[in-house]
């Protein structure tokens, strides 16, 4: 019986993957990135004639990672992604293969939880914002920050070294989903770095 709901659990969610991009979007949100994302030519929100966009910010505290990779699909159902290495000023786009077989990733994220991570793991995101806290601060290591955009709103979470505290936490399954979704990302983009 166990076996069953969870064929039908997940028979639901690849259903749902399928169909609009939906989740809970967070209130009053502002990204520490929006100034960085202008210079880019990056609109603050979902471009028009997009029905939804994964921001992922990859930041490297004294290293030289520092990115972000943008997944879009629009209203026809097209997939399209590009990337933007920070530390050089060099933009890429995710070549054909990519946009073909995408909707069958995203079905691997959406398994993984994607639309529903809590990040809780990591407070420096709120501190990032809110000038007022500013008390903690990351020396080392890297951050990943994930903003989800919709037609309904956005929502936001992070891990820092996600791989490296899992170590130490293995029965938290939040960041074992946190580390799966980065490999399954870092794979499709072709990314060399470790996850740290």
């Amino acid at each position: 019986m166990k076996m069953l709901l969870k064929v039908l659990a997940l028979l639901l969610l690849s259903i749902q993957a399928q169909g609009q991009i939906t989740f809970k979007p967070d209130s009053n949100f502002h990204s520490p990135f929006d100034s960085t994302a202008a210079s880019w030519g990056i609109v603050s929100g979902l471009e028009s004639g997009y029905q939804f966009e994964l921001r992922l910010w990859i930041s490297g505290a004294l290293s030289h990672k520092k990115a972000l990779i943008r997944i879009k699909k629009d209203h026809q159902g097209r997939w399209e992604a590009e990337g933007y290495n920070l530390g050089n000023k060099s933009k890429y786009k995710a070549g054909s293969a990519f946009t073909k077989h995408w909707g069958e990733t995203w079905n691997k994220l959406v398994n993984d939880s994607i639309l529903v991570l809590s990040g809780k793991h990591l407070t420096i995101y709120e501190t990032m914002i809110d000038g007022e806290k500013g008390a903690s601060a990351i020396l080392d290591g890297t951050t990943y920050y994930f903003e989800l955009y919709n037609t309904h709103g956005v929502r936001r979470y992070a891990y820092h070294c996600p791989e490296f505290r899992r170590q130490y936490e293995k029965a938290n399954v939040e960041l074992a989903r946190a580390v799966r979704i980065l490999d399954i990302i870092f794979r499709e983009f072709r990314l060399r770095w470790e996850i740290c």
